[in-house]
């Protein structure tokens, strides 16, 4: 069954959304209902309105600096921003940013089933102590709003110090999710540091900006490039996984334009997806007539054998280009020790460069419009020093 969307497109403003209430959407079955029956479904927005709306909860609620500025500006948070600049303007921008995104996701915990999430500042992306600091700072302000270690997990990107703080924070008995992951050897230091979670991106960001960036396919679960790599990486951890017996981390694919990505990526194995509010509202706003699945979803299924039908996949990547030698990464190297410097040298793969580059970029554009926004506020409280 073909599943499309008009609704996320790329290279276009995106249109304004209603959110609708849960009582103004279909009853019965839903394409939402039928993607559960697959894989979990996670909110890729702070708007508390739009998890409300769901026929089932969503597992997750993640965010980065984009989702974060967005809750802080929101009416509904006006509380949290103005009190939160109130008790904290003398310890500047970063611990307020901070705290506001804490106490913005803490809310919004009642809507969701599992975990809220937040993002590293990209500025720390390559500064090891910095990231670590701020995780754990992350962990105190949630202890100090009463959410239990179980209820938050903390994005890192997949660079070498990215990965060698995880691992530290994984010791400290932090939940870590390895985002900009672009990679197979990302996904592997990602394993060896300890993270519970990885988050591949199945589009990159330059296909937000530019069409012919966006791999416009058929079936994107064979065709689309990045696929590819997803397989790469489920393979792979089954491979560690009966060697070791230590359970690797959970995919959750994020990054995408229409709903036929979100049931190819569930059809791949990922774990779990994060969805953007228009695709989430499509799907709950589209009747489904097929039967619910005969057997329950298993997050542990790619420990099992391939599918025939992505069997050709693994010896395959398209964003390597024609010199590639059919070899993947070896999850045998360390790619951690001496502060990520073996994943570091992998990430100059032209593809992974560009793609870490051009997601550090965006989220510090939203994280310096965050800090213009706060010292605004603080001059407009009068508490500037």
């Amino acid at each position: 069954m073909t599943y499309t969307s008009t609704i996320v497109v790329p290279n276009t403003a995106p249109p304004a959304l209603t959110i609708p209430t849960k009582e103004q959407l279909p009853k019965g079955r839903t394409l939402y209902h039928k993607l559960e029956e697959l894989t979990n479904i996670d909110v890729d927005t702070a708007d508390a309105d739009v998890a409300k709306a769901m026929p089932l909860k969503p597992h997750n609620q993640t965010s980065n600096q984009r989702i974060i500025l967005h809750a802080m500006i929101h009416p509904d948070n006006k509380d949290i921003f103005e009190s939160t600049v109130r008790e904290h303007a003398d310890k500047g921008w970063e611990y307020i940013f901070d705290l506001i995104g804490v106490r913005c996701v803490a809310r919004n915990l009642p809507n969701v089933q599992d975990r809220v999430l937040l993002q590293t500042s990209p500025a720390k992306a390559y500064d090891y102590d910095a990231l670590l600091a701020q995780v754990r700072r992350f962990a105190q302000f949630f202890e100090a709003e009463r959410v239990p270690r179980n209820k938050f997990a903390i994005k890192i990107p997949c660079t070498g110090p990215g990965m060698a703080a995880a691992a530290t924070a994984v010791k400290d008995g932090i939940t870590m999710l390895g985002t900009t992951l672009f990679s197979l050897e990302a996904a592997i230091a990602a394993s060896q540091a300890g993270c519970t979670v990885i988050s591949p991106y199945y589009n990159e960001i330059k296909a937000r900006f530019d069409a012919s960036r966006w791999p416009d396919v058929e079936d994107p679960a064979t065709q689309h490039p990045m696929s590819f790599r997803i397989r790469h990486i489920l393979e792979t951890f089954r491979t560690m996984y009966e060697e070791t017996k230590k359970k690797q981390p959970l995919i959750v694919c994020a990054s995408y334009f229409n709903i036929k990505e979100a049931f190819a990526t569930a059809e791949l194995g990922c774990f779990s997806l994060t969805l953007p509010a228009p695709i989430m509202l499509e799907l709950a706003s589209t009747p489904d007539s097929s039967p619910p699945a005969s057997t329950p979803k298993d997050p542990w299924a790619f420990y099992g054998p391939t599918p025939p039908r992505f069997a050709s996949m693994s010896n395959k990547d398209p964003l390597a280009g024609l010199g590639w030698n059919g070899k993947l990464a070896d999850y045998k190297i360390d790619y951690i020790a001496n502060n990520g410097k073996a994943l570091e040298e992998a990430n100059q793969d032209p593809i992974a460069q560009e793609r870490i580059a051009d997601a550090l970029k965006l989220f510090q554009d939203f994280e310096d419009e965050a800090v213009r926004t706060i010292n605004a506020k603080i001059a407009e409280l009068g508490l500037a020093n």
